[in-house]
């Protein structure tokens, strides 16, 4: 209902995140939602990065009470799973900021339109999250579904749809099929196939991102009723086009009326005779 990228939507992660940890001692599916928090309270309310897990946040009293809670509790997850010392857990948290960071910067110059250099800092902060000892795979999803993106807008569909490949395949060992981060990279590469007028491969696309919505919400929801809507649409632009490329190759029938020999004249003056 809220999306990804909502206050609420960080907070029910830290609500389940302190489940998992006080009371059924999960600690690594505790970490891993721990991380989901941060990483959204850092997008979405845009707390001040520290240099390091030691220092104070600078924005404000309350956000950087949110940073400094969420470490500690990440750290005491740590220690918890993996019987990390403080000092390892914070250099862990360090990695971790580093990479939100780069990811922050990337977000700000993809809205100002500077895609090559909006990939280069997702890289970097997909490099950290894939050389954590404890990565999350949901995270890199993120990462590689804005990589896709901005190589979209430049124009290069085949790095696009690789990164595309990537985060739906994190996405579905996370969720399974039936899930709105699976139904948006399915319309994402029906998108790209449509740009490319691969139109059957779109389509196919498309009814795949109808079935991941409505196994996920049930018909009737506005996203089934948009992507429904997108597969309509997408369907009658095949079919025209199937129609344009037969009237191409289909055998025109030869005419029983013969080609006249006469000038026009000559022949109305005949028929008049006759």
């Amino acid at each position: 209902v809220l999306g990804k990228y909502d206050n609420d939507t960080g907070l029910s992660y830290f609500r389940l995140f302190s489940i998992l940890f006080d009371y059924k001692k999960e600690y690594k599916e505790a970490l891993m939602l721990s991380r989901r928090e941060l990483r959204i309270s850092q997008l979405v309310l845009g707390i001040a990065l520290p240099g390091s897990c030691g220092s104070k946040a600078s924005r404000t009293s309350r956000t950087g009470g949110v940073l400094a809670s969420r470490i500690s509790w990440m750290s005491n997850a740590l220690q918890e799973l993996n019987g990390d010392s403080k000092q390892q857990a914070k250099e862990y948290c360090s990695q971790l900021l580093r990479s939100i960071a780069m990811e922050r910067k990337g977000d700000l110059l993809f809205t100002q339109g500077n895609f090559k250099d909006a990939i280069t800092k997702y890289n970097i902060a997909f490099e950290l999250e894939s050389t954590s000892f404890s990565k999350n795979a949901l995270d890199m999803a993120d990462i590689s579904l804005k990589i896709g993106e901005a190589w979209s807008n430049l124009g290069q569909y085949d790095r696009a749809m690789e990164e595309f490949e990537g985060a739906q395949a994190r996405y579905k060992t996370a969720f399974g099929d039936n899930h709105a981060a699976v139904a948006r990279i399915h319309s994402k590469t029906g998108d790209i196939f449509l740009r490319s007028k691969r139109y059957a491969d779109a389509l196919h696309s498309y009814a795949k991102a109808y079935s991941s919505f409505e196994g996920a919400f049930g018909r009737g929801h506005p996203m089934c009723d948009d992507a429904l809507d997108n597969l309509r649409q997408v369907a009658a632009i095949e079919m025209e086009h199937t129609r344009n490329e037969e009237s191409k190759t289909w055998p025109r029938p030869k005419s029983c009326i013969k080609s006249p020999t006469k000038p026009m004249n000559e022949r109305r003056v005949q028929f008049s005779a006759e």
